[in-house]
C-alpha cells in the first residue's frame, strides 16, 4: 500500500494505525460492542490515515480487507492444544468452550479446527448476548457442565478474563 500513500512514512502510518487502535480498544464499552461486529477495524484504519492527512476511504477498506485476510490465515492453536482437548475428552473430562465474539466468526474458526467435538457445550458470546468477562458466561458454563467452581479450570490467553474474572467465582 505504500505506493498509494504519497509522501507518507509507513513508520508515521503505523504509529498512527496503532494509536487509534489503542483509543478504540481501550475503551471496555466500545470493545463489547466491536468485537461482535468487527466493523471497527475500518474505522480504525480510516481514523488513522486521516490522522497523516491520507483521506483515500477505498485504501482504508484495501487495508481492513488485506488485514483480515492475513488476520485468518495467521489464527492457529496453540501447539500441543488440540492433542490437549483429545487426552482430556479421552479422559472424559467435561469441556465447555466459552468464545467472545460474533456467532458467524467463532463458528467459522471451529470449524476449520475441527473443535466441536472436543465439547460438550460452546458458549458464543455473540448467541448468548454476553461474554467474557461478564460473570454470567462462566456462571453459563458451569451450569451447563453441572460442575462447582472450586471444582472446575479456566484456560485461555487473557489474564484479565480467563483468570481473574473466573476467580470471583471460586
Amino acid at each position: 500500500y505504500a505506493h498509494r500513500i504519497k509522501d507518507v512514512e509507513i513508520e508515521k502510518l503505523l504509529r498512527s494505525i496503532n494509536k487509534s487502535r489503542k483509543w478504540f480498544w481501550g475503551n471496555p464499552v466500545r470493545h463489547q460492542k466491536a468485537r461482535l461486529n468487527l466493523i471497527p477495524r475500518y474505522e480504525i484504519v480510516e481514523k488513522a490515515l486521516s490522522q497523516i492527512g491520507v483521506t483515500d476511504k477505498g485504501l482504508a477498506q484495501d487495508m481492513e480487507n488485506s488485514y483480515e485476510e492475513q488476520r485468518i490465515d495467521a489464527v492457529r492453536p496453540f501447539p500441543d492444544a488440540i492433542a490437549t482437548l483429545a487426552e482430556l475428552r479421552r479422559r472424559k473430562i467435561g469441556l465447555a468452550l466459552v468464545t467472545n465474539g460474533a456467532s458467524e466468526t467463532q463458528r467459522a474458526k471451529i470449524e476449520r479446527f475441527d473443535l466441536a467435538d472436543y465439547f460438550q457445550y460452546i458458549l458464543i458470546e455473540g448467541e448468548l448476548g454476553f461474554g467474557k468477562p461478564d460473570d454470567r458466561i462462566y456462571q453459563h458454563a458451569l451450569d451447563k457442565l453441572g460442575t462447582a467452581p472450586g471444582e472446575t479450570w479456566m484456560v485461555g490467553d487473557r489474564l484479565e478474563w480467563e483468570v481473574s474474572a473466573p476467580q470471583r467465582l471460586g
